[in-house]
């Protein structure tokens, strides 16, 4: 890393927030004159409310985002969001004086909040490819709906029998500490996950959740350390509200080419596959690939190329769109592992040598990595990781064969090649449409699935004949 980029890493370091944080925080605890008891049960109804109804707008929205972009991160984090909304909706209606008398229940909703908005940003810090994450990518669709049902039927029966929370005194110590110190230690995880990983992507959407969840953390250190009613406990109040805000605005950052909300959701919710292709591709992720075809420039245009031949071959299939949206992320990001290749072996002016080819090789397990850590669902990772699987098992990187190289993959592969071929390289020019055809012919029941590239010659034949 040179002098330039250690010294923005060193600004944007999430440690800042939490000091910051604390810092604010013991200055108000240690000034008299600040630290006053502001006993207000009507104002902490309404700012309490306040906040989740900006948190509720904000989850819905991240959500739809989340479950348009194919992001498991922005899913959980929506999740992490829908879970501050319900339960400290429920904290500000069970105010002692103002609609019900003390009970546990304003304790121990604040309690709950933190706990599980912490556990989805921990969730959401992790690999993609994990057997759970898998799992619950499995029911997305019903996701976010069930957990916010669930929630509010919870809410609404602690609401209305408040003696139901007697028997778990989470809001006592030392228990309240415990929950505490597990909520806080989620938070610092996944910060410091989140901060690993935009180190090396430079995503904003990484950078913004790794200073929430710091944010959040040192939000459950004043709740639980500060004293009720006083100007410090208030204090985490707005420190959650920032978070919320930062959550937004790296969303804009990260997934809008037109930097407005507006432009990102539009984009995301057009008919046409060539915009909501663009609508897609973050500027970061643009940046990546460009910064692949910088160092690889005779595939200049080919992910995007790649990606939107995907797509119209799928269109044409009558595959879902949620299979359409992982072939065109897919597409866009299936060489990304090619920037762990060295430039003098991308660029080499002559065929390739046995080492040369292993190194090559090594571009779709570091692509996987990379991207199962930027909250990209299993079907991406899987194109990403197997498109240069052959039918025929002798491909790579892990020598599937037949059916058992998921169909993504097998379909975007024909694609990938054909459009390799009538590229200009620098050891070949580009081969001819019919060139290609006929490679791609001879190459049935070998490097292609059968079935797949008789369709797709079928379906181009009025196109390149």
């Amino acid at each position: 890393m040179d002098e330039s980029k250690k010294n923005v890493a060193q600004i944007n370091n999430p440690l800042w927030s939490g000091i910051i944080g604390l810092l604010i925080y013991i200055f108000i605890r240690l000034s008299p004159n600040i630290d006053v008891l502001i006993e207000k049960p009507t104002e902490h109804f309404y700012i309490v409310s306040a906040a989740s109804i900006i948190a509720a707008i904000f989850a819905i929205i991240i959500g739809i985002s989340g479950m348009r972009l194919r992001n498991l991160q922005v899913i959980f984090i929506s999740l992490a969001f829908i879970s501050l909304t319900v339960f400290f909706s429920l904290h500000g209606l069970s105010t002692p004086g103002f609609l019900l008398p003390f009970t546990h229940v304003v304790g121990i909703s604040v309690q709950l909040s933190f706990l599980l908005m912490s556990f989805w940003m921990w969730l959401s810090s992790q690999p993609s490819d994990l057997p759970i994450i898998k799992f619950i990518a499995g029911i997305k669709k019903y996701l976010v709906v069930g957990y916010t049902v669930i929630l509010l039927l919870l809410s609404t029966l602690f609401f209305i029998r408040p003696e139901l929370l007697n028997f778990i005194p989470i809001d006592e110590s030392p228990i309240s500490y415990f929950i505490a110190g597990v909520s806080i230690t989620w938070a610092l995880l996944s910060s410091f996950r989140y901060w690993q990983s935009y180190l090396y992507s430079r995503f904003p959407f990484q950078l913004g959740l790794s200073h929430i969840a710091v944010l959040i953390g040192v939000a459950q250190f004043i709740a639980s350390t500060g004293t009720l009613w006083k100007t410090s406990w208030w204090y985490y109040h707005f420190i959650l509200l920032i978070a919320l805000f930062l959550v937004v605005i790296s969303m804009i950052n990260q997934f809008s080419l037109s930097r407005s909300l507006k432009g990102a959701i539009s984009g995301l919710f057009s008919v046409d596959p060539v915009e909501r292709l663009e609508a897609g591709i973050s500027p970061q992720v643009q940046a990546l690939i460009s910064a692949t075809e910088i160092r690889d420039p005779y595939t200049a245009g080919h992910s995007f190329r790649v990606a939107l031949g995907s797509v119209q071959f799928g269109i044409e299939l009558g595959l879902k769109p949620e299979q359409l949206r992982a072939l065109a992320q897919g597409g866009i990001l299936h060489d990304i592992g090619k920037l762990n290749v060295p430039e003098n072996i991308l660029n080499k002016p002559s065929k390739f040598d046995i080492e040369d080819y292993k190194i090559i090789q090594q571009h779709t397990v570091a692509g996987h990595e990379m991207c199962k850590r930027l909250g990209f669902m299993i079907e991406e990772l899987e194109i990403i990781r197997f498109h240069h699987e052959r039918y025929d098992g002798k491909g790579y990187p892990d020598q599937l064969d037949g059916e058992s190289i998921p169909f993504l993959a097998r379909l975007l592969s024909i694609v990938d090649v054909y459009d390799a071929l009538t590229s200009d390289r620098i050891y070949r020019p580009a081969l001819s449409v019919t060139e290609a055809r006929e490679i791609l012919k001879k190459e049935m029941g070998k490097s292609f699935d059968p079935n797949l590239l008789t369709k797709w010659l079928n379906l181009t034949t009025k196109n390149y004949e």
